[in-house]
């Protein structure tokens, strides 16, 4: 039986959409079923290089995730805070903090 410490270390490799499926033990039907389309269309997103947000929001969600979206800096890292799906003309105000951060 493998280590937490292992299972944590390959839980933080990169991975494909497709990768993500599997080691959740969903299939691709399982998951369409999930998203309300057909299997076909789960295989094409899997393959897709480039999506909108919302699509990969909506896939990580019926996956049980979250999207976050970070930029790297060498210096530094910053979240985006992406509007609500709910409310898609809302946006953050800038001096206004968000899930408990405080800007800076």
């Amino acid at each position: 039986m493998p280590s937490a410490r292992t299972c944590r270390a390959k839980a933080a490799l990169p991975t494909s959409l497709g990768g993500l499926r599997r080691r959740l033990g969903l299939s691709q039907a399982a998951l369409a079923g999930r998203l309300g389309v057909s299997q076909p269309q789960v295989a094409q997103l899997e393959s897709q290089a480039d999506m909108q947000l919302g699509t990969l929001r909506r896939h990580l969600a019926a996956l049980g995730g979250e999207l976050e979206l970070v930029v790297r800096f060498p210096d530094q890292r910053i979240e985006i805070v992406l509007p609500d799906s709910a409310t898609p003309h809302s946006s953050p105000l800038p001096d206004q903090p968000q899930s408990g951060r405080t800007p800076c």
